[in-house]
């Protein structure tokens, strides 16, 4: 039976496909990884990894799993303590008091004080 041009495209196409196929599901499967290590997918890429030049989506997506912050935001959007124990605001909303919870350390066993988080904002 000849080959008709139609259907050596199908077939040409379909074997493309599979290839392509394959060659995805194999890059899927990677080596194999420590115990200790995490890898995680977002759909885009940060533009930095300074929480105070960025204001990237992305980059908060990865920074939040990075550094903690003072409050934080629950599932009805309302701020509740993170770092902070506890805040007070003056009467004209210029001027933040935050209450640290104690224990706090940095990754290297140094603790957290408020003059950390002062420096944060400067």
């Amino acid at each position: 039976m000849p080959l008709s041009r139609r259907r050596f495209f199908t077939l040409a196409g379909l074997t493309g496909a599979s290839v392509l196929g394959a060659s995805a599901l194999a890059a899927c499967g990677g080596a194999s990884v420590s115990p200790n290590t995490l890898r995680v997918a977002i759909a885009g890429e940060p533009d930095q990894l300074d929480p105070q030049k960025s204001s990237s989506y992305f980059t908060f997506e990865v920074l939040e799993n990075v550094f903690d912050t003072i409050v934080e935001p629950d599932d009805q959007l309302r701020m509740r303590p993170a770092l902070a124990e506890s805040w007070e605001v003056s009467p004209d909303g210029r001027r933040w008091i935050f209450l640290l919870r104690p224990g706090i350390t940095f990754h290297n066993g140094d603790p957290l004080t408020a003059a950390d988080v002062e420096f944060s904002f400067r």
